[in-house]
């Protein structure tokens, strides 16, 4: 994690890091607020990707950055 601290900036790292997790988030919570006939089993795993996605994010760009 450092070198990539090192490499992009803190600054650049933390906003595109916050601009991604924003983004995993949203999709989330649309997935998660669709009418109940539209919600089935692919709208279900893809709102835990975007969990997925959001916990990946978030700890490449926000964990690291105090070390």
């Amino acid at each position: 994690m450092p070198l990539t601290v090192e490499r992009f900036g803190r600054r650049n790292l933390m906003f595109w890091a916050a601009v991604g997790c924003t983004f995993c988030m949203l999709l989330f919570v649309i997935l998660v607020c669709l009418p109940q006939p539209l919600i089935n089993e692919k709208t279900k795993g893809s709102a835990v990707a975007m969990v997925v996605c959001f916990n990946f994010i978030f700890g490449w760009g926000w964990v690291g950055v105090p070390v």
